[in-house]
């Protein structure tokens, strides 16, 4: 169709399909096309143009500018949920990560020894405040000994000589650690009274030496089977 404009004329086309890749292709649309154009055109110049941009505005337009209006589109609702769950997982793991590193740990006992538990610990505080460090010693190394000897022969073991018991165990398969064992133990019993600290302390890390190697050959690897 052929509109009149003070510029010059302007054919319009109605169906786009006879000049696009498509409509081309088809039957003798090339040939009808070009002689269209060949026409239209009443011998000037035709100009093909095949750029993909569209120059449809006549002057340059701003580009677009950012602003916190579109950063605050990312903390409207519902968004907030999502952000409101999101830090309510990180505070629950950094509670787990510093402050339960552990399973929450009972200050007592609940079992029918918390309370002598409790008098024997208030017991050790007074002994040792006041200079009755030998006895409380003794008292830990005795225990240590009983639960060593529970470790071998389980908690239901008689009321005997610990020491005695384990020597007899060990003897069967070390005597010389069960000697050296018992010469330890003997030694932890026999702290004097005016014995320093610092020789309590070594007569503690020998006895756990002995603790230790005691465990690991008759404790611990049957435990890994």
């Amino acid at each position: 169709m052929r509109c009149a404009r003070d510029t010059g004329p302007v054919w319009l086309l109605s169906d786009p399909d006879a000049l696009n890749n498509h409509g081309l292709s088809l039957g003798t649309n090339a040939k009808a096309a070009t002689r269209l154009i060949v026409e239209i055109a009443e011998g000037g110049t035709v100009l093909l143009d095949t750029s993909t941009t569209l120059f449809l505005r006549s002057t340059a337009q701003p580009a677009e500018q950012r602003g916190w209006a579109d950063l605050q589109r990312f903390f409207a609702y519902p968004l907030t949920l999502l952000w409101f769950g999101l830090g309510l997982v990180v505070l629950l793991l950094l509670w787990q990560g510093a402050i339960r590193r552990a399973p929450p740990r009972a200050l007592f006992g609940a079992g029918p020894g918390a309370s002598k538990d409790v008098s024997i610990a208030a017991k050790a505080q007074l002994m040792h405040r006041t200079g009755h460090i030998v006895p409380v010693f003794r008292a830990h190394m005795e225990a240590r000994l009983r639960w060593l000897d529970q470790a071998l022969h389980g908690s239901a073991a008689p009321g005997e000589d610990p020491v005695a018991r384990i020597r007899r165990r060990l003897s069967r398969a070390d005597p010389d650690r069960a000697a050296r064992f018992a010469k330890t133990a003997q030694a932890v019993r026999a702290a004097p009274e005016g014995a320093t600290a610092a020789t309590l302390e070594a007569l503690a890390a020998k006895l756990e030496e002995e603790t230790s190697q005691v465990l690991d050959e008759f404790v611990r690897p049957s435990r890994q089977r």
